[in-house]
């Protein structure tokens, strides 16, 4: 999964028609989800990560949107898991959720231009 971009900007402009403003419209949405998503999943106890199937659905969709592909594609595991079998999610997959929300706050965060 490390061969995919953490924010791969040109591809998700080519879904919004190169619109940059739109895209930075939808990348400030995106980010207040993914902080307030990254501080539940901190503070939840990981028997209770079921209960917010619907919230980490939710942020699977927008990461797609703004080519957040690294955690697109971490989610869509922990997605699965979670229709199949969710107690069968591990601690380790909701850390590797939160370590790709902190790379894009990371590089997202004012000074830290994703161009």
């Amino acid at each position: 999964m490390n061969d995919f971009p953490v924010l791969d900007k040109e591809t998700a402009l080519s879904r919004l028609a190169n619109n940059h403003s739109l895209y930075n419209k939808v990348l400030v949405m995106f980010t207040e989800q993914a902080g307030e998503m990254l501080t539940m999943l901190e503070a939840l106890p990981q028997d209770q990560i079921a209960d917010q199937h619907l919230a980490l659905h939710s942020l699977k969709g927008s990461a797609g949107e703004v080519g957040a592909t690294r955690l697109f594609y971490t989610l869509q595991q922990v997605d699965q898991t979670l229709k199949t079998a969710p107690e069968h999610v591990t601690a380790d997959q909701i850390e590797d959720v939160i370590a790709e929300i902190r790379r894009i706050l990371n590089i997202t965060a004012p000074g830290n231009p994703a161009d």
